[in-house]
């Protein structure tokens, strides 16, 4: 799938969770507005992760929407996990930013009634999102050799992104004065 196809996959994404929240006029605003934004026009002629990462993390919103319903089937917490792992794989801190607010607050203000269900989707969540920071660190590990450094660390190592430094830009300007 190309740039244009997961940006058009992003914005099926966004206007169905809007429905689901908001209501039908809501989505109906949001995907006029979206269309309109330069920002999701521009990144989706491009072939950054941007829209790939939007595309998993609307994606996983939709899944833990679903999943905390009260009559919910159960597996929609593991897909809500490997939405987010799959998004973390695009754009790393982007899924965890992106995770915080619904994860820190998920055994507590659940919607889901049952204690048991909750502990279990909450594991199966745990679960599949944690098989996405496996694949991210056998990745690591095979392109870097350590599990928690990427590949922008090591670019960044071997071409010297150090040399623009604050100090560095102190000093070359103190040669001027």
């Amino acid at each position: 799938m190309g740039a244009d196809g997961v940006s058009g996959a992003d914005g099926l994404a966004v206007i169905r969770e809007r429905a689901m929240i908001f209501g039908k006029r809501v989505a109906i605003l949001t995907l006029v507005l979206l269309v309109l934004s330069p920002y999701f026009v521009m990144s989706s002629a491009t072939l950054l992760a941007h829209s790939t990462a939007a595309l998993f993390l609307m994606t996983f919103l939709y899944f833990i929407l679903r999943a905390q319903a009260p009559a919910a089937n159960l597996l929609w917490w593991p897909m809500a996990g490997l939405a987010l792992g799959w998004a973390g794989l695009t754009r790393p801190l982007a899924a965890a930013a992106f995770a915080l607010p619904f994860v820190s607050g998920w055994p507590f203000a659940s919607g889901v009634s049952t204690p048991g269900k909750k502990f279990w989707g909450t594991a199966l969540f745990a679960v599949a999102g944690l098989a996405g920071l496996g694949v991210f660190c056998a990745y690591n590990v095979a392109l870097t050799g350590r599990p928690f450094t990427t590949g922008y660390h090591t670019y960044s190592t071997l071409y010297g992104t150090r040399s623009i430094s604050a100090r560095s830009r102190l000093r070359a300007a103190s040669q001027y004065l």
